[in-house]
Parts: structure tokens; C-alpha cells; sequence
């Protein structure tokens, strides 16, 4: 079990919630990497919202046994009107390392997602998808939540989203047997050639008459998977 190194700090408030906000985003890296090992896996977790954009926070990470990873955390911003992933910004990274330690590493032009999602206008409204029976993501759609979703516009939104991450991708140095980035790589381009199975497995509720579908996608040449929340189209 990796150890979690928080900072010391007296209790005031701004350093107290840093601490709270790091733990937090340790467990949930920390159970991704344990449910997905030899992967390179990529997780949208829905934040926040606000009158224009909806508020994710993407773990995406490559790991080599369930102790042994690396992890980027990355705020994003999809536009509510076409549901383009539109912004993203990094939080940081971690490596979890073979002596059971988690290390932190700051980023250029890293944020605190609560912070930045406030100046967006937004509001943290963190929810879980409704699980519904699975389905596969085919050419003649699939109705959901009131609308429908179909594969060809929803890979071009993922390979969309991925181009940004790929963008914001910041150098990792040494990071062996790591190499995320030929891994996300090779994920666009699985995407691209339409080399992927999708599944859609449940959706979010944003407003009465607006709602996500979750769809969980595997490549099928390489070892990996995305969870990512599409648009819900009219029919």
C-alpha cells in the first residue's frame, strides 16, 4: 500500500484544505491504479459546472504492477452548447514509486481546480453517472436520457479531447518502463482509425432537459481504456 506524504502545516484554512484536496486526489489515483495495472487508462470524473461549461477532472495514468505508476491530473472544460472538451489546464503529477512513497511533482502553469473553476464562473458539483445496462456504441446510435449518441461523433470528440491533453502533456524525463506519451499517442490514433470498443454504461444528469452519456472505451491494438463523458444529441 503506498504511503501518502502530506505536507506539515499548521491549521490554518488555505493550508488545510491543500492537504485535504491532496489526500483526495490520492485516493482516487491511487484506486485507479489499483484496478487497472499495465495500462494506460484515462478517467473523467465529473467536478463542477457552470452557465457554459461543465468542470472534469481527468486522471490519466500508466502504471506497471498496482504500486508502480505515474499519473497526470488535469482539470478540463467542456462547452455545455457542443460539448467540445474546450480547456485544460494541469494540477500536477505523481509518480508512485517501488518503496511504497508517493511523490509529488509541480507543474508549469499548474492550478488548483477549485480556484480556477471559480474564476470560470463555476460551481463544484462533484456526481457519479446513473449506471445503466450495457450497450455497445454503434453507427445507428443508441437513445439515452431523452436523446441519442452515435460512434462517429463521439470518437471525434474524444480524439479532440485527446489532442488537448496531448498538447498540455508536459516532458517527463526518466520515467521508464513508462512512455505515456507514445501510449496516449497510440490511443489518438486507435481512436482516429476507429480501432476501439465502446460501450455506453451510464449518464449524468446536468440540467432537466441536459444530460452525458459515460461511454468506456477499449482500444484493441494496445493495452488501455478511457472513460469520457460525450454530448447526449437530439434525436
Amino acid at each position: 500500500m503506498q504511503k501518502m506524504l502530506l505536507p506539515r502545516c499548521a491549521l490554518n484554512g488555505d493550508c488545510y484544505m491543500k492537504a485535504l484536496w491532496t489526500l483526495f486526489l490520492f485516493v482516487a489515483s491511487t484506486a485507479a491504479a489499483m484496478a487497472d495495472t499495465s495500462r494506460y487508462t484515462i478517467s473523467d470524473d465529473f467536478f463542477g459546472l457552470s452557465d457554459t461549461h461543465i468542470f472534469f477532472l481527468r486522471v490519466a495514468g500508466q502504471y506497471a504492477g498496482a504500486d508502480v505508476g505515474v499519473t497526470d491530473i488535469f482539470l478540463i472544460a467542456k462547452n455545455r452548447s457542443d460539448g467540445r472538451d474546450e480547456q485544460i489546464w494541469p494540477v500536477y503529477r505523481e509518480f508512485a514509486q517501488a518503496d511504497g512513497n508517493l511523490r509529488i511533482e509541480g507543474l508549469e502553469g499548474a492550478v488548483d481546480p477549485f480556484e480556477r473553476m471559480l474564476e470560470q464562473g463555476g460551481a463544484h458539483m462533484p456526481q457519479k453517472p446513473t449506471e445503466i445496462d450495457r450497450q455497445a456504441l454503434t453507427d445507428g446510435g443508441l437513445d439515452v436520457a431523452g436523446g441519442q449518441i452515435a460512434r462517429e461523433p463521439v470518437y471525434a470528440d474524444i480524439v479532440h479531447s485527446l489532442q488537448l491533453m496531448s498538447d498540455a502533456l508536459q516532458p517527463y524525463g526518466t520515467v521508464a518502463p513508462f512512455d505515456p506519451m507514445a501510449a496516449l499517442a497510440g490511443m489518438q490514433e486507435a481512436f482516429e482509425q476507429f480501432d476501439v470498443l465502446c460501450e455506453l454504461t451510464g449518464f449524468a444528469q446536468v440540467a432537466p432537459d441536459e444530460a452525458l452519456a459515460y461511454i468506456e472505451c477499449q482500444p484493441t491494438s494496445q493495452p488501455g481504456s478511457i472513460g469520457f463523458y460525450a454530448m447526449i444529441r437530439p434525436r
